[in-house]
């Protein structure tokens, strides 16, 4: 049974909190950690605000503004809507989904019965092969500098391999993980992070074309092309903040591990 928290917006307007104890670490996070989300909920790659953000439109945010420790559930609240958006959930229109699902919605339903754990690893694999392939070869230089990689060829495909390789050393996945946190929110990748996770088909079963879309094709072509644009239009938001920010939800569970140890 999920268990909700009513959050008072403007206007008496009430979103829903999922309680998620996947996401209730992100408590104890500090305002410049939960900056890397806010900044992948609230603001499109161009800088402004999202359409359909609702973080900005509480007193929390209005009275806060960078402490985001002070209302981080309201941060996460958002998180979980743009999670019920996506094309698996679209019919839950908006309602707040938990992160396991999401994660699941980004990876495929071969994941579906992974951990937690194990789905993050899977998803910060690709998201830094994804930082890789949009990298020039001079950039992808800096980042084996800063990771120690020894080899001259600096193709993503060899630099993962060294990656894989040295995975299970801490210091040294605490490392790549800090790369992948920064570059998130420093380069804005958001749509080639969409097109590399969620339309590879070696690793993902997902796809735009699901059930529910495919079932609106059948009907009359002049009565559903305006609803279609309309759910693509969403469901594209929606992934270009689910995934992002499940990454940057993944490096700070990590950090904050690290941390403890």
């Amino acid at each position: 049974m999920e268990i909700y928290k009513n959050l008072k917006l403007k206007g008496g307007i009430f979103m829903s909190y999922v309680f998620d104890e996947d996401l209730e670490f992100l408590g104890k996070c500090s305002d410049e950690q939960l900056a890397k989300l806010a900044e992948i909920i609230i603001n499109d790659d161009d800088g402004k605000f999202r359409r359909t953000e609702e973080v900005t439109e509480t007193n929390e945010y209005k009275r806060y503004k960078e402490n985001y420790s002070k209302y981080w559930e309201i941060l996460v609240c958002d998180f979980q809507k743009f999670g019920g958006n996506t094309v698996a959930n679209f019919v839950r229109q908006g309602k707040g989904v938990k992160y396991n699902e999401i994660l699941t919605d980004i990876l495929g339903s071969s994941f579906s019965n992974l951990s937690i754990f194990e789905k993050e690893k899977e998803l910060l694999k690709r998201g830094f092969s994804t930082i890789l392939s949009e990298s020039d070869k001079e950039k992808r230089k800096l980042i084996a500098k800063e990771i120690n990689f020894e080899g001259s060829d600096y193709k993503v495909e060899t630099i993962i391999d060294f990656i894989d390789k040295r995975i299970n050393d801490i210091d040294f996945d605490y490392k790549i993980t800090n790369i992948i946190l920064n570059s998130i929110t420093t380069t804005r990748i958001d749509y080639a992070l969409v097109k590399n996770l969620l339309f590879d088909s070696k690793n993902s079963k997902t796809n735009v074309a699901t059930s529910g879309v495919e079932i609106l094709a059948t009907f009359t072509s002049t009565l559903v092309e305006p609803l279609l644009a309309t759910v693509n239009r969403t469901l594209g938001e929606a992934r270009r903040v689910t995934i992002p920010a499940s990454i940057i939800i993944a490096c700070l569970r990590k950090i904050s591990n690290y941390e403890k140890k």
